[in-house]
């Protein structure tokens, strides 16, 4: 039996890809963060950028996880292969993203007030 067909190596191994590629959007953004966060004169715009990111970048974390707690039989990816078919449903999944997005900002927005 070789070892890339049991089903836990190859769950591990698309973790593991996930997590390289997220390890290299790190490695982008983490000096641009540091730069923003290390400048004297820009200190109060740079860490109000930097909270407010985090905070939005939380808040995304926050919903997908409690839509995959409350909603786990729904497959997102079989949606959204099947709206690709026609442009109807490629435009209302784009809408959808569109209006969560600017509710999240919205939210974001009326929050820092």
């Amino acid at each position: 039996m070789k070892l890339n067909t049991w089903p836990i190596i190859t769950q591990a191994i698309q973790l593991l890809k996930f997590f390289i590629g997220d390890l290299r959007l790190l490695c982008l953004i983490i000096p641009a963060l540091m730069y923003m966060y290390a400048n004297p004169h820009d200190w109060p715009q740079s860490n109000t950028i930097m909270y407010f990111t985090s905070v939005t970048i939380f808040l995304a974390g926050v919903s997908h996880i409690t839509r995959k707690i409350y909603f786990p039989y729904v497959d997102m990816r079989l949606y959204a292969n099947e709206a690709l078919k026609t442009p109807t449903g490629a435009a209302t999944v784009f809408l959808s993203v569109s209006i969560v997005l600017c509710m999240l900002l919205y939210t974001l927005a009326i929050w820092a007030k």
